[in-house]
């Protein structure tokens, strides 16, 4: 059943609807039933690691706290995988060494803006190719009839 819908999607959507990618989504609808409580700051990437917790109160103590201190996803796996939540709880201390450790580690690996211009959206926009060097990508540069167009075009 799974694989002849997954047919269905992607003949009429197109990429993205593999069987695997719709049983994220089941799960993921399952996890999260309230669309309002959901966090717009977080990516599917994010809503997939958060399906990985199975106690709902974790689930949700994870998605705000990533939301909030804007965790990248990869911030985030390492939080849920070094049982952060659990560790919190479990302190003695009121948590205050889990949070510092936390922080430490997770500083790493916030995005950066390098990580933004990587989006081939960004790059078609601003005019740089595709693959060129992200640090010498400079869109200010370009000129600002290009970004006019490109809203013209849009709507």
């Amino acid at each position: 059943m799974l694989a002849d819908l997954s047919k269905r999607l992607t003949a009429e959507y197109g990429k993205g609807y593999d069987e695997r990618n719709l049983r994220h989504m089941r799960l993921f609808y399952q996890s999260f039933p309230i669309r309002n409580a959901l966090r717009s700051e977080l990516t599917w990437t994010h809503y997939r690691m958060l399906n990985r917790v199975q106690d709902a109160a974790a689930r949700e103590w994870y998605m705000h706290e990533a939301a909030t201190h804007n965790w990248s996803s990869r911030a985030l796996d390492r939080q849920i995988s070094v049982l952060y939540y659990e560790r919190l709880l479990g302190s003695k201390t009121g948590g205050e060494s889990v949070r510092q450790e936390a922080a430490a580690l997770t500083a790493p690996l916030a995005e950066s803006p390098l990580d933004f211009l990587r989006d081939p959206y960004v790059f078609r926009v601003s005019g740089v190719a595709a693959g060129a060097a992200p640090a010498r990508a400079r869109p200010r540069n370009r000129p600002a009839g290009a970004f006019a167009e490109l809203f013209a075009g849009i709507g």
